[in-house]
C-alpha cells in the first residue's frame, strides 16, 4: 500500500508540473466535442488524429468531393462558372500542408484519393499550435488548431498500467487507471476533463461498439450454460465415467489427464471438478498430492485457452478485434485467434507434458521425491519420509503434510455452483449441450459465409466461407439454442425448476463479470494507446537494424514476467496485445504469418503465470482441489514449468520467427527436447536407486562408472504384478 501511495503522489506531481508547464488547463469541454477533429471547407475535410508526437510521423487523412459549389466566378472557362453551380474537380490536383512557417507534406490528390488520402505528417513543438491545408483550385482551410505532446508520454499509459498492475496485483483498477492516465495527455492535460472523458467517452464507447457488444453477448451466454451444465451434475457425471478406467499407476494418470482435455470450457471448473472427482482414485493409486496437483494445474488453464469454444475466447477475440481494427485489417478476429493456435508454444506443451511423463512414468526433482515418499508410505507405513531436498525428515505432522501425505481430504466444491444435492449426475447433461455449442457454431460459421460470399461474388470456397463469417455472432447461436435445449433436458428430468435453472444461469454469468470488465476496460485502454499514437512513436524509435521477427521472442518473455507477476493472462492478454501486435504492423504490413505468431506468443505467455504464480487464481484453487499445501505444490511444479517455458522460447518462439523452420517442425522439436529432457534426468518412482541415465553416461565417460549410491529412504519396494501402484507392466525402461 505504500508504495501505491508514492507512485499515487509522484503521479500527481507530475501531471500539475505539465499543467503549470503548459499552461494547458483549459475549461470542461463536451464529449461530443473531443471526437476526432474534422474541418471542412465546400466539401474538403481534412481529418486529424487527437493528438500529435512532436517529430513522429502520424496519419492525416484528407477527404475531397467530386463537386463544389462555384462561388463568385467572372471567367466562365475557368473552374467556377457562376454562383450557386456545382463544378467537377479536376482529375489532379496539388496540396501543401504547413505548421509554422514550414511545409510539413505535400503532394497530389488524384480522382481515387479523393474519399480519403492518407498523409504522413511530422511537426514539432509542444502545445497547443496551428496546422494550414492548401488545396490547388478548390480553397484554403483556415489555421486548424491542433494539440502536441512529447512523444515518449504517448507509451506512459499502458507502462503505467503494466507497473501499478504489478504493484498492487488489482489488473482492473490498473488498466482504469491507465485509461485516466491516457486521457490527460489526449485532453491538454485537464484532469477533471480527463476523468470525466474516461468514463463517458472511453469506457462507454468500448461496450457500445456492435462488435463489442456482441462478444459480451456472447461471453455471458456461454457463462450462462457453463453455470448450468456444472450445477446439475452434468460435468461430474460426465467426469465419473473416465473414473472407472483407473486401474494402475499409469492409467490412473492418463485418465487425470483425459478428463482434463473432456472438461475444456474453463481453466477454474477443470481443476475443481477433476480435482473432487478424482482425488481419492489418485490416492488409493500411490499417486501423490503433488503430482496430481501438477496435472490439474498445468492443463486447467492450458486447455480452457486453446480452444475456441471455452470461458475464455471472448476476451481472447476481444483482444484481437480492437488492435485489427487499428491495423485496418479485414480479417475475422476469431479466425485470426484461430490460426495464433499453433504459436502458442508454452500452453500447448504444457498439454504435451502431463502426457508424455504419464507414458514413461519417470519424474525428476522435488516431483520424484515427492513420488517415492508416497510409495514408501504404502509399502512401509512406519519409514520416514524423504524431505524435498534428499535427506531423511524427522517424524512429524506438519513434514507429513507438507509433503503431500495424509493431508485431509476434506471436499472442496465449487461454492455456488457445486451440484445439486439429491440429483444423479448424468454425463448427458453435459455432453449433449456442449455438442450443440461446437456443431451449431460450426454450421453457422460455415452459414454465414455462404451468405456474405454469395452476396458479394467472392469465391465459393470453404476458406472464404470461414474468412468471411461472424464467428462471435454463430457462437451467440449455440450458445442460446444449447442453453434452451439444457432447459428443456434438466425440466423433462426435473432436476430444476425454472427458478433454479434461472438461479443457476446467472450464478454462471457472475463468474464471467470480473472477466467481462477487465476485457472491457483493455478495449478503452487499447483506444487511449491508438489515439496517443503510441505504436508509431515505438516503430519510429526502433533502429533500423532491429530485427522485426524479434518481437515475438520479446512478447513471450513480457508476457511471461507480467502473467507472473500480476497472476492474470487476461490483464496480460488485453494490456500487452494493443502495444505489440501494431508494432509488428507498422514494422512488417504484408507479414500476416509474423502477426500471428506475436499474437501467439502473448496469448501464451500469458498463461505461464496462470501455472506458476503463488497469486493466480488457478494455484488458489490448484491447493484447494488436491489438497496441497501452496508452497509444496510450487516447489514440485516449478522445475516442469520452467522447462517447458524455456524449451518453448529457444526451439519455439526463437527458431520459428527467424525463419529456420516452421511451427509444426518447431513443436516437433520442442517435443523431442523435452523427452529427451526427461530421459536424460528423470528416474522411475518405482527405482529410485538407479541413477538418471545423464549421470551414468557423465561417470562413463569419464571413465569412473562406480555403483549407484542409495539414498536412505526406507525398505525398497518389492515389486507385485497385482499392486496397481507398483505395476507399471515394469513399464518403467530400465536404462
Amino acid at each position: 500500500m505504500r508504495a501505491i501511495a508514492v507512485l499515487v503522489v509522484i503521479f500527481s506531481i507530475y501531471i500539475l508540473c505539465l499543467a503549470s508547464h503548459s499552461n494547458a488547463l483549459t475549461t470542461i469541454v463536451s464529449n461530443s466535442s473531443n471526437s476526432t477533429n474534422v474541418s471542412s471547407c465546400d466539401g474538403v475535410a481534412i481529418v486529424l488524429p487527437k493528438v500529435f508526437l512532436s517529430g513522429v510521423s502520424v496519419s492525416v487523412k484528407l477527404v475531397l468531393p467530386d463537386y463544389v459549389i462555384a462561388e463568385n466566378s467572372t471567367d466562365g472557362g475557368d473552374s467556377y462558372n457562376s454562383s450557386g453551380t456545382l463544378v467537377p474537380l479536376p482529375d489532379l490536383m496539388v496540396y501543401e500542408l504547413h505548421h509554422a512557417g514550414k511545409l510539413v507534406a505535400s503532394g497530389n490528390i488524384t480522382r481515387d484519393d479523393r474519399k480519403g488520402l492518407d498523409v504522413a505528417v511530422a511537426i514539432s513543438g509542444s502545445g497547443s499550435s496551428y496546422l494550414h491545408l492548401y488545396v490547388q483550385d478548390v480553397c484554403e482551410l483556415h489555421d486548424e488548431k491542433v494539440f502536441i505532446i512529447p512523444a515518449w508520454l504517448s507509451i506512459l499509459p499502458p507502462i503505467f498500467t503494466i507497473g501499478l498492475a504489478v504493484i498492487s496485483k488489482q489488473v482492473l483498477v490498473s488498466l482504469v487507471a491507465g485509461i485516466f492516465m491516457g486521457c490527460i495527455f489526449l485532453f491538454k492535460y485537464n484532469p477533471l476533463t480527463a476523468f470525466l472523458r474516461t468514463y463517458d467517452m472511453y469506457l462507454t464507447d468500448a461496450v457500445a461498439e456492435y462488435d463489442h457488444a456482441e462478444i459480451l453477448v456472447a461471453t455471458i451466454l456461454l457463462g450462462g450454460l457453463i453455470g448450468v451444465v456444472q450445477k446439475c451434475g452434468g460435468a461430474y457425471g460426465l467426469a465419473k465415467i473416465l473414473r472407472r478406467l483407473a486401474r494402475s499407476r499409469r492409467s490412473s494418470l492418463l485418465v487425470a489427464v483425459g478428463m482434463c482435455f473432456l472438461v475444456f470450457f474453463d481453466d477454474y471448473s477443470n481443476i475443481l471438478i477433476v480435482g473432487n472427482t478424482l482425488r481419492s482414485v489418485m490416492t488409493s493409486s500411490g499417486i501423490s498430492k503433488n503430482k496430481f496437483a501438477s496435472i490439474i494445474h498445468s492443463m486447467g488453464p492450458c486447455i480452457a485457452s486453446i480452444v475456441p469454444i471455452s470461458s475464455w475466447i471472448g476476451v481472447e477475440v476481444g483482444a484481437a478485434k480492437a488492435v485489427l481494427t487499428t491495423l485496418n485489417l479485414t480479417e475475422e478476429p476469431f479466425i485470426y485467434v484461430v490460426k495464433t493456435i499453433p504459436y502458442r508454444f508454452f500452453p500447448v506443451l504444457m498439454l504435451f507434458f502431463p502426457l508424455i511423463i504419464a507414458v514413461i512414468g519417470w519424474e525428476f526433482g522435488p516431483m520424484l521425491t515427492a513420488e517415492v515418499n508416497v510409495l514408501n508410505q504404502r509399502k512401509n507405513p512406519s519409514s520416514r519420509a524423504i524431505n524435498t531436498y534428499g535427506t531423511v525428515s524427522p517424524d512429524s505432522p506438519a513434514e507429513e503434510e507438507d509433503l503431500g501425505v495424509d493431508c485431509k481430504d476434506q471436499d472442496v466444491s465449487a461454492g455456488a455452483l457445486d451440484p445439486k444435492k439429491g440429483v444423479k449426475q448424468q454425463w448427458f447433461n453435459a455432453a449433449v449441450p456442449f455438442l450443440i455449442v461446437m456443431i451449431v457454431t460450426f454450421i453457422g460459421m460455415i452459414l454465414g459465409g455462404m451468405q456474405v460470399v454469395h452476396a458479394n461474388g467472392l469465391p465459393n470456397t470453404f476458406v472464404s466461407y470461414f474468412g468471411n463469417c461472424d464467428a462471435i455472432a454463430a457462437l451467440c447461436w449455440s450458445s442460446a439454442l444449447a442453453t434452451w435445449v439444457a432447459f428443456a433436458m434438466l425440466l423433462i428430468q426435473r432436476i430444476f425448476t425454472f427458478s433454479e435453472f434461472m438461479e443457476a444461469w446467472v450464478i454462471g454469468v457472475k463468474e464471467l463479470i470480473e472477466p467481462a470488465l477487465i476485457l472491457c476496460s483493455a478495449w478503452a485502454l487499447g483506444s487511449i494507446v491508438s489515439d496517443l499514437q503510441a505504436s508509431a512513436w515505438v516503430a519510429n524509435s526502433i533502429p533500423p537494424s532491429f530485427k522485426v521477427e524479434a518481437i515475438p521472442v520479446l512478447a513471450s518473455v513480457l508476457a511471461c514476467v507480467m502473467s507472473y507477476a500480476t497472476g492474470s493472462a487476461f490483464g496480460t492478454m488485453t494490456i500487452l496485445f494493443p502495444l505489440i501486435v501494431p508494432l509488428v504492423g507498422y514494422k512488417a504490413p504484408h507479414n500476416s504469418d509474423l502477426l500471428h505468431q506475436a499474437g501467439g506468443a502473448i496469448f501464451g505467455g500469458a498463461i505461464f503465470g496462470n501455472v506458476v504464480a503463488p497469486i493466480a487464481d488457478d494455484t488458489i484453487l490448484t491447493t484447494l482441489a488436491a489438497p496441497i499445501p501452496l508452497t509444496t505444490h510450487l516447489k514440485s511444479q516449478t522445475p516442469y514449468v520452467l522447462l517447458v517455458v524455456a524449451n518453448s522460447l529457444v526451439f519455439g518462439h526463437l527458431m520459428v520467427a527467424f525463419g529456420f523452420y516452421n511451427v509444426y517442425v518447431g513443436l516437433l522439436l520442442c517435443c523431442i527436447s523435452i523427452v529427451s529432457t526427461v530421459i536424460l534426468f528423470g528416474q522411475s518412482p518405482l527405482y529410485p536407486d538407479r541413477r538418471p541415465l545423464a549421470s551414468r553416461i557423465f561417470s562413463f565417460l569419464r571413465g569412473k562408472v562406480k555403483r549407484p549410491r542409495t539414498v536412505e529412504q526406507g525398505p525398497l519396494l518389492p515389486h507385485d504384478a497385482n499392486d496397481p501402484v507398483t505395476s507399471y507392466e515394469t513399464s518403467s525402461p530400465s536404462l
